[in-house]
């Protein structure tokens, strides 16, 4: 008997490649396959300039450019959509799990069991009825990747899931450097909490781990980064290899977040190496939902004083031990290993299966025979 098929589709805005991670969605979709690959047969389709990494992995001719003109994006999308097209009419895949952060609602017809995962922090488009429909009237699972992302997309979204996974790593003790990691990302606004940092923080170093490619950039960026890489406290890397980023994330005293995440990936990767966790946000953020209280420091901006947060929050974190750095990795393990993941996923499955049978005249296809 032949195991059921999903087919994972990875971000459309940017290439999947062996040994980096440029985006946090493309961390979430890559575990997605790893697990499910344990009891389904998984596809994985990847835009143009990826890497070839895995089995059944179709790598598309064209990716989204954000920098493209109306004309053009149009034109991507109708390539993107006409390629997915004819790859779920050769696979016919039970589920699709859409990690596209895309909306391609004229595919949505094409998905027996579909998942649309909501990656971005907040809505893009006005929220109304028509926009609930286009997932309700096909049966497909809109989900978000924390409540208080749902919070901000009016809880439309059909439920949420939890998109981390820690791995058992190695707890070494820390050095007198804190980490940014991330794309830039102006809607994020990072250099907000980076220019206190530079103005401030004079006693300890700053890397920032970042990438232009496939971002919104501008000469105003430009300008940001220029400024800041003149600052003695700050180190600028684009594109590091992935192995660079970890073991400069593995030694580091704290991650330092921009806010503005859906759900903030890189707090929990901090994590699993026992690095803790400092952001800055309005009343609430999402990385509160999966972080102990005792491995993160949320800088309220309600509050005025950010400088003196930032201050306060780096200097506990100086003195946490290697026992406590131990602490804030075992959580980490415990709650979001592998296993705890892969349940989730499992779970989700599930749920999308029964919206389908709810929200539409579904009968379960048997593909097991196919």
């Amino acid at each position: 008997m032949r195991k059921r098929k999903v087919l994972i589709i990875d971000n459309a805005f940017a290439p999947s490649k062996k040994n980096k991670i440029l985006n946090g969605v493309q961390k979430f979709s890559k575990a997605q396959r790893d697990v499910l690959s344990d009891d389904y047969e998984v596809h994985y389709v990847t835009m143009k300039g990826s890497d070839k990494q895995f089995p059944n992995q179709h790598i598309l001719s064209t990716i989204q450019d954000v920098n493209a003109n109306s004309k053009e994006k149009i034109e991507i999308s109708k390539t993107i959509k006409k390629e997915i097209t004819s790859i779920l009419n050769e696979v016919e895949p039970f589920y699709v799990l859409d990690n596209s952060c895309k909306h391609f609602t004229t595919l949505y017809e094409q998905y027996n069991v579909g998942i649309v995962f909501e990656h971005y922090h907040s809505p893009s488009m006005p929220l109304n009825q028509r926009v609930k429909d286009k997932f309700e009237k096909r049966g497909i699972y809109w989900c978000g990747v924390s409540n208080w992302q749902n919070h901000q997309f009016r809880n439309f979204f059909n439920g949420v899931t939890s998109v981390h996974i820690a791995d058992e790593n190695e707890v070494v003790p820390p050095k007198n450097y804190g980490v940014f990691i991330g794309r830039w990302d102006r809607g994020k606004t990072p250099h907000i909490i980076m220019n206190i940092f530079a103005r401030k923080i004079k006693d300890t170093h700053l890397h920032i781990f970042t990438t232009i490619n496939n971002s919104y950039f501008s000469k105003h960026d430009q300008d940001i980064i220029d400024k800041l890489s003149e600052c003695k406290n700050i180190t600028f890397h684009f594109d590091a290899p992935r192995k660079k980023i970890l073991k400069y994330l593995q030694e580091a005293t704290f991650v330092l977040g921009g806010g503005k995440e859906s759900t903030g990936i890189v707090s929990m990767e901090g994590a699993s190496y026992g690095v803790p966790y400092i952001v800055r946000g309005s009343g609430s953020v999402a990385e509160q939902e999966h972080m102990s209280p005792f491995s993160m420091e949320f800088l309220d901006i309600r509050n005025k004083k950010i400088p003196q947060q930032l201050i306060n929050a780096i200097e506990k974190f100086k003195k946490y031990t290697l026992e406590d750095r131990k602490r804030i990795a075992n959580y980490a393990f415990k709650e979001y290993n592998r296993y705890m993941f892969k349940q989730r996923q499992l779970d989700l499955l599930e749920r999308a299966l029964k919206n389908k049978i709810e929200k539409v005249n579904y009968v379960e296809r048997n593909l097991y025979e196919i």
